[in-house]
C-alpha cells in the first residue's frame, strides 16, 4: 500500500523547515529531550530550570539556544537527535549559529 501522497508533502514540508529553522529545530530538540528522562532531568539540572520555568520560557529564543547548547554538549544525544531527525550534525551547530548568545558572536 502507497501511503498518501498529501501526507508526503506535508512530511517533508515541516522536516525541511526543522532543517532550515533553527526555531524549529531547537522546539523538536526539547521533545527529543522531553522523551529521554536521564536528558530532561540533566538539562533541568544544568539549566537550573524547573519544568514549569522551561515551559513559560519554551518560545524564547534564549530557552532554545540553551537547548541546542545542551544538545551540542552531548555527543551521544547529539548523534541520536540527527539520526532520529536524519539531520548531519553541523545542521545543528548552523542552527546555534542563528539564535542568540551565537558563540560566533565573541569572536
Amino acid at each position: 500500500m502507497l501511503a498518501n501522497p498529501r501526507c508526503l508533502l506535508v512530511y517533508s514540508a515541516i522536516m525541511l523547515k526543522v532543517k532550515l529553522d533553527p526555531e524549529a529545530l531547537a522546539l523538536n530538540a526539547v521533545a527529543f529531550i522531553i522523551d529521554d528522562e536521564q536528558l530532561i532531568s540533566r538539562f533541568l539540572s544544568v539549566s537550573g530550570l524547573s519544568p514549569n520555568d522551561m515551559r513559560k520560557n519554551l518560545q524564547r529564543p534564549e530557552t532554545m539556544a540553551a537547548i541546542v547548547d545542551f544538545l551540542l554538549e552531548d555527543e551521544q544525544a547529539l548523534v541520536q537527535f540527527c539520526q532520529d531527525y536524519n539531520l548531519p550534525p553541523e545542521k545543528i551547530w548552523q542552527a546555534r549559529l542563528k539564535l542568540p548568545g551565537s558563540p560566533a558572536a565573541v569572536l
